[in-house]
């Protein structure tokens, strides 16, 4: 049974190389995948420390930033609210002072009708003072200034 045995051994082992073979081929290709894959992903990996450094830092600086924005949020509220108030107050001076330029251009128009009256009396006047130096300076001398009698 020996050699029967040894025949049967070599046999087994024959068939058994023969079939894990395919199998060796394959994890040799699988090792070279994983080769290639390993050298994909450890710069990969390098790549994430370097990312997950850079948002650690992001967030830190984001606590930073977050307050400033707050700040800046309340100023822009306050500066818009004071705009408003600015504009309704602006508003309430438009209707005062269009309300005095009425009164002021009724105030002209009054006293541009004064102004003409006095300026038609004025001009009477003074065709009155024409006249009357007019009439003045054609009136002999004897009657437009008689000379005292004298006593005698």
């Amino acid at each position: 049974m020996s050699a029967i045995g040894t025949l049967i051994t070599n046999a087994v082992n024959t068939a058994v190389e023969a079939a894990i073979a395919p199998i060796y081929e394959r994890l040799d290709r699988v090792d070279q995948r994983l080769d290639r894959l390993e050298t994909m992903v450890m710069p990969m990996a390098a790549d994430l420390r370097t990312i997950g450094t850079i948002q650690r830092k992001m967030n830190a600086e984001l606590v930073k930033v977050v307050p400033v924005l707050d700040e800046a949020t309340i100023v822009i509220n306050e500066l818009q609210n004071n705009q408003r108030a600015l504009e309704i107050k602006v508003d309430e001076n438009t209707g005062i002072l269009k309300r005095d330029i009425q009164r002021l251009d009724a105030k002209i128009d009054e006293n541009t009708a004064t102004l003409r009256r006095d300026i038609q009396r004025v001009a009477y006047a003074v065709q009155n003072i024409n006249e009357r130096v007019t009439k003045h300076e054609n009136t002999p001398l004897d009657q437009a200034h008689p000379r005292p009698k004298s006593p005698t």
